[in-house]
């Protein structure tokens, strides 16, 4: 009979651990999804300062969020703060390498300081990933052009353009 209460005694413990971690957890996780949509609303306001004190509130629990870490480098490219905006695309990619938002962003910011090798190598991974991502092959076409290949341009060109038909074709099919 002792044993049997002592048995009942740990299993409340436990269970009353489990729930407290479990609701500090939700209750974490619900006030980063609050600042989250606090600071994707200023950001859609162009209030890109105000944005990423958000951000950097969310990153101060969890240096590793994406969410957050993606935000705050598209809030610093959108500030022309390019070497900042880098700095944090790459934190992002260093977690999660095919995260393809944030290769792209990353492309974007290099195409502005006309790094076209670094473009290319972007744009290519970015297509290793989605092969239909249009946007890569505007890229390859800038960095094409720009590094002198016109051949390689017209032929990213030529992809964008298929793809940019089929999605019209596609839509249109949803009509």
């Amino acid at each position: 009979m002792l044993n049997h209460k002592n048995s009942i005694k740990k299993y409340l413990k436990i269970t009353f651990c489990l729930t407290f971690f479990l609701n500090i957890s939700f209750s974490v996780q619900a006030d980063r999804l609050t600042m989250l949509q606090k600071a994707e609303q200023e950001k859609s306001s162009r209030k890109y300062t105000k944005a990423n004190y958000y951000y950097f509130k969310i990153l101060s629990k969890n240096t590793n969020d994406e969410d957050a870490l993606y935000g705050l480098a598209h809030s610093f490219f959108r500030l022309n703060q390019n070497v900042r905006a880098l700095t944090e695309v790459n934190k992002l990619l260093d977690l999660n390498s095919s995260n393809e938002k944030a290769l792209g962003l990353r492309a974007m910011i290099n195409v502005q300081n006309q790094l076209w090798n670094n473009v290319l190598s972007d744009a290519s991974h970015i297509l290793e990933i989605n092969p239909v991502n249009a946007q890569a092959y505007i890229y390859l076409d800038n960095a094409y052009t720009a590094l002198g290949n016109q051949a390689a341009a017209d032929e990213a060109l030529k992809q964008y353009r298929q793809i940019k038909e089929m999605e019209k074709n596609i839509n249109s099919d949803d009509l």
